[in-house]
This record gives structure tokens, C-alpha cells and sequence, in this order.
């Protein structure tokens, strides 16, 4: 039984070493924090759908050649969001559906169902609607 307990001990001072190696890690990627917040907000604006964290890490990782990490892409998102509201802008980053999307802000939402009205509404204009009589007047 000492012999079990002697390979448990090195075991937790391994993951402890471990774990000091990924903290330094944490450090260098998180010091560089505005260098991976265009990607991101690239990544963010051109998707259609929430991008977990992991997609971001891996997308990151093959285009800046590093090792990143989840906490260094949660604090690039947090420190966007805090640009964005000090610059007063109209969008944020959200957690949605166990990833992150570009959404607008709530206050926004009397001119954005407004704007989403009024295009329901439009007309035909008069040469289309001339244009579908004549089709509906010759169809067999």
C-alpha cells in the first residue's frame, strides 16, 4: 500500500507543476489580450450563429500559431464589451446557447422592430404590379 501511495504523491505535485505551467501560460496570453480582439470580433460579426469558445480557441490558435486558452478568450470579450459601452455602441457580445454572439443592445429594440415593420409593409410598386397582372392574366 505505501508503494500505491508514494506514485499518488508525485501525482498531484505534477498537476500542481501543471498547473504552474498554465499559469504562466495564462499570463503572457492574457497581458496580450488586444491582440486577439479583432479576431474575435471578426469571427463574431461574420457568424450567423453563437461560436463556443472552443471554435474561437481553435480558430485562434491555427491563426496566431499559440496556444490559447478559454480565460484568455473570455477576458478579450469582456474587455470588448467595455469598449463597446464606453464608445456607446449599439451592439454587444452575449453568452448565448453555450457560445458568444454579437447582439444588438435592448435598447435599441422600438427602432429595430420599427425598421423590421416597415419592410414588412412595403408595397408593390406599380411597374410590379402591372408586371404580375399580365403574368396572372396569360397563365394557362
Amino acid at each position: 500500500m505505501s508503494a500505491e501511495t508514494l506514485p499518488e504523491q508525485p501525482a498531484p505535485t505534477e498537476t500542481a507543476d501543471h498547473e504552474e505551467v498554465q499559469d504562466a501560460t495564462q499570463q503572457p496570453t492574457s497581458v496580450d489580450i488586444s491582440s486577439i480582439q479583432t479576431p474575435i470580433e471578426a469571427m463574431l460579426v461574420s457568424s450567423d450563429r453563437p461560436l463556443k469558445a472552443a471554435a474561437i480557441i481553435d480558430a485562434l490558435n491555427v491563426h496566431l500559431d499559440t496556444a490559447m486558452n478559454e480565460q484568455a478568450v473570455t477576458s478579450a470579450i469582456e474587455a470588448l464589451n467595455e469598449q463597446y459601452l464606453q464608445q456607446g455602441r449599439a451592439f454587444t457580445i452575449e453568452e448565448v446557447s453555450g457560445g458568444y454572439r454579437m447582439m444588438t443592445r435592448a435598447e435599441h429594440a422600438p427602432v429595430i422592430a420599427a425598421m423590421h415593420r416597415s419592410r414588412a409593409t412595403s408595397r408593390l410598386s406599380k411597374p410590379a404590379l402591372e408586371t404580375l397582372a399580365i403574368i396572372a392574366y396569360r397563365q394557362p
